[in-house]
């Protein structure tokens, strides 16, 4: 899925709880952040709560990370002194989660990556997406459990790609 992801500037991920899908797309972003920063990532999903879960799988992923590879990329502050929503990075990259409520907030952030959490789900989901490719988001990635929805006729004629 990485080599994928590498190659396509729009992805979409019909996911599974078995996939771990959000943990890989929160990886996936803060790999992106942190390689090619001052980069930003957003996280979007129905609600505050379920964003502020991808923030913090990319913190969990910090504090996990070798010491060595911490030095490398450190953070602006120790994670209890960070604003509850982000993780930034001392060279300017950062990780910002959003609840899925106003679609204007994406285009004001400037993201290199956004990531859309059950996109089929959020309520102005479309309206993100429009605003994302109008805003020339380089990267975005959309995951979700299949469901009738705005992303279904969006993805109608997209071709399946095969993971060997």
């Amino acid at each position: 899925m990485h080599d994928i992801w590498l190659r396509e500037p729009i992805l979409y991920v019909e996911k599974s709880r078995s996939m771990v899908t959000s943990w890989w797309s929160a990886a996936e972003a803060f790999h992106m952040v942190m390689t090619r920063q001052p980069a930003k990532a957003i996280f979007w999903a129905q609600d505050e709560d379920r964003a502020l879960a991808l923030r913090d799988y990319v913190w969990t992923l910090w504090e996990q990370m070798h010491p060595a590879l911490q030095a490398m990329f450190p953070v602006v502050r120790p994670r209890i002194k960070q604003s509850y929503d982000k993780l930034e990075l001392t060279e300017g990259g950062m990780c910002l989660a959003l609840p899925g409520k106003d679609p204007d907030k994406i285009r004001s952030e400037h993201p290199t990556v956004l990531v859309m959490d059950e996109a089929n789900f959020i309520e102005n989901g479309g309206e993100a997406f429009d605003v994302a490719l109008a805003s020339r988001v380089p990267k975005v990635l959309l995951i979700s459990t299949a469901a009738p929805s705005w992303l279904r006729r969006v993805t109608k004629c997209a071709k399946p790609e095969g993971i060997s």
